[in-house]
């Protein structure tokens, strides 16, 4: 679809793009060829990211939405690579360093959770308003399994009460095999 049949302004998403503008015709085009913004948590999420990345005086580029557009509709724990290597599908010219950086521009506007499981590995998940959860990670295959438990929760904020600690960020991450390697282990 050529600019001047968008009419005046034309919606992506949550996005106004005018087709007067040459510069946001092409974007309008390329997203329209390469990535499909959902209407739901994901759009509202990367209009967000959007004015976060405005606001810090920074330019929204074609590579930053993207970015964006990808990782915010995976909804896994995904690390720069992984992310870096989907986004390349897309688009061969978005190089690494613009991949990490977004994400941890990501991060600053709080939509994206940056996890650290272990000295070597950093995953990024999108930022929920979900409960919170704790991870287990198989030490052989490394699958990560999430989990919510309230109880768990409850006795945090039990020790918490009793040493009168105000807890402003939790972690917990449990370590050991899932439920087919703890098998193959077990055949071994």
């Amino acid at each position: 679809m050529s600019c001047k049949a968008l009419g005046r302004i034309k919606e992506l998403g949550e996005f106004q793009i005018p087709p007067l503008d040459k510069t946001a015709c092409a974007l309008y085009n390329y997203l329209k060829m390469k990535v499909k913004v959902k209407n739901g948590s994901e759009g509202a999420a990367l209009l967000q990211f959007k004015k976060y990345v405005r606001s810090q005086g920074l330019k929204w580029t074609q590579q930053r939405e993207l970015i964006g557009s990808l990782f915010l509709s995976k909804r896994s724990h995904l690390s720069a690579q992984e992310v870096y290597d989907e986004v390349r599908k897309k688009d061969r010219r978005v190089g690494y360093s613009t991949v990490y950086r977004t994400l941890k521009l990501a991060v600053d506007a709080g939509l994206v959770s940056e996890r650290r499981f272990g000295p070597d590995e950093t995953l990024f998940e999108p930022a929920t308003e979900e409960k919170h959860h704790d991870h287990l990670i198989c030490k052989k295959c490394g699958r990560i399994i999430e989990f919510e438990n309230a109880k768990i929760e409850d006795l945090q904020q039990e020790v918490a009460r009793e040493k009168n600690f105000e807890i402003r960020e939790r972690r917990l991450i449990l370590y050991g095999y899932c439920s087919k390697c703890h098998q193959r282990r077990r055949r071994q």
